[in-house]
């Protein structure tokens, strides 16, 4: 393996630790799964004011953590926060993820 090749792939595996750290405090944050059975990850489907997208990355910005979505038809990733009128693909239809409630935050 040339040293470009083994930088590639230590640039991978960097890469995907960064989105799973992501992804894994959405996880925690939102609780998704446990209120809506919501499974957000990397390639995920998800429609936002009616169009389709692919979750494609995450965008952790201060404190905020946001999802990178490739809208269908698009060229351009869009930063879109997780519960803002997101709707997520389950095995059973759409499901409109909602901001954890106020008095579980705290």
């Amino acid at each position: 393996m040339t040293n470009d090749n083994l930088d590639r792939c230590l640039a991978e595996i960097t890469e995907r630790r960064r989105q799973a750290a992501d992804l894994e405090q959405i996880g925690r944050h939102y609780q998704l799964e446990a209120r809506f059975g919501i499974h957000v990850g990397i390639g995920g489907r998800v429609r936002r004011h009616g169009q389709k997208g692919t979750i494609v990355d995450t965008c952790r910005n201060r404190r905020l953590t946001r999802l990178k979505v490739l809208f269908d038809g698009t060229q351009y990733v869009v930063l879109c926060h997780v519960t803002a009128n997101m709707e997520y693909e389950t095995p059973t239809g759409w499901v409109l993820a909602a901001p954890v409630p106020a008095h579980c935050t705290s």
